[in-house]
């Protein structure tokens, strides 16, 4: 049916992993520890060499780069937090420039969105008092993860992603 490789079979456990504990912590405490994002910064950057040799840690640092700074830019400015920062750091090493340039414009259409959705939520409300919450972005950018790897395993030319 799928005709995934050894090298995609890792790297989407992995994400998996990642992403949905990620996106749990985020949601239960609006909180990514430093010690998960460490963990999948590491992990990525291993697999990439690994199966990828040289030319992995090249997609793992332009991914690092597009990811990592994209959220630097927006946590400078107060719309990420630092976990989301590092997230995106650790996802991009995995993915590469591509796919993760991919995942920020899913994401940031997911956010925005989330972020009407909750202000139209809260207008129809009956307590003007009511805050709306922020928005944990772990959950649009692993939904965009995971768009993203569900299209390449769909796609038979495989040439969405650098995995």
């Amino acid at each position: 049916m799928f005709d995934l490789t050894t090298s995609q079979l890792v790297a989407y456990f992995c994400l998996a992993l990642f992403t949905i504990w990620a996106t749990v912590s985020d949601l239960k405490s609006q909180r990514i520890p430093n010690w998960l994002t460490l963990c999948g910064l590491v992990a990525g950057i291993a697999w990439q060499v690994g199966f990828h040799g040289a030319a992995g840690l090249g997609h793992a640092a332009a991914g690092f780069a597009i990811g990592f700074g994209t959220f630097f830019v927006l946590w400078m400015t107060g719309g990420s937090g630092g976990g989301d920062v590092k997230l995106m750091g650790a996802i991009g090493v995995w993915l590469g420039f591509k796919p993760t340039l991919y995942v920020l414009l899913i994401s940031t259409v997911l956010v925005l969105v989330l972020s009407v959705s909750r202000r139209l939520l809260a207008q129809t409300r009956e307590s003007s008092e009511e805050k709306v919450r922020g928005i944990e972005l772990a959950l649009p950018v692993t939904i965009a993860v995971w768009g993203i790897v569900l299209l390449d395993i769909a796609t038979p030319a495989r040439d969405l992603l650098s995995l």
